[in-house]
């Protein structure tokens, strides 16, 4: 039963991260953000074409479907499976990612999973999810390299869940603590793959800086910053 129960977790997150914030978004105000800036649907394009406001009902958006996805499972395996309910929601996590990142019906191109992986960490670890979320904008206020401090706050969350497990806080048999692991490993190593592209314009330099201010963005686009 426990197999299954993991592949039905995985299905509630995966089909959780089908919903598409910014593309919704863009329908209601009659744009694709796929057709606009990078063309990635995420907070990050819609904050650097379309400003603040947008890219904040993105961003809770595609938070709240992580976090959505962990508490249904919560509350269908709580009895069922408490010996590893931990495990099952960041299992639903980690199906939300691949959700939203790799939805069917948009030909497997989505966004790249950081305000989803947010939420499931959230969810999961509500202090875990506030101190990413402050190593987030501890970098990002200096740096403005939303792929740095991502990439960075995945790597803090993964420390943190190797820490967490190996003293006893997720409460689980050390099968299911190896098991969160490698589903912890499996996530940022997608977040890295996801920003393979960012990362090789962070190599030779030509990263380009995200401001929460429109008007900035628009001098970063026309090469003024």
């Amino acid at each position: 039963m426990e197999v299954w129960y993991r592949l039905i977790s995985l299905l509630i997150g995966y089909g959780f991260g089908l919903f598409q914030t910014a593309i919704v978004i863009g329908k209601i105000q009659g744009f694709d953000i796929r057709k606009v800036g990078s063309g990635n649907a995420g907070t990050t394009n819609m904050l650097r074409t379309k400003g603040a406001k947008d890219a904040l009902l993105t961003l809770i958006g595609d938070f709240m479907k992580a976090v959505c996805a962990v508490l249904i499972v919560q509350a269908v395996f709580a009895h069922r499976a408490p010996q590893m309910i931990v495990l099952l929601k960041m299992y639903a996590g980690v199906g939300a990612v691949l959700g939203h990142d790799f939805p069917f019906y948009l030909r497997f191109k989505g966004g790249k999973g950081v305000a989803t992986t947010a939420g499931v960490i959230a969810a999961i670890s509500p202090l875990a999810g506030i101190l990413c979320i402050v190593f987030f904008f501890i970098l990002f206020f200096p740096l403005h390299l939303v792929s740095v401090c991502s990439l960075s706050a995945y790597s803090f969350f993964f420390l943190q869940v190797l820490i967490l497990g190996a003293l006893g806080r997720f409460h689980m048999a050390v099968p299911y603590v190896i098991e969160m692991d490698i589903l912890a490993a499996v996530l940022t190593g997608l977040c890295f793959w996801q920003h393979r592209s960012n990362i090789r314009r962070l190599m030779r330099g030509e990263e380009k800086k995200v401001y929460l201010h429109r008007s900035l963005n628009e001098e970063v686009q026309k090469g003024r910053r």
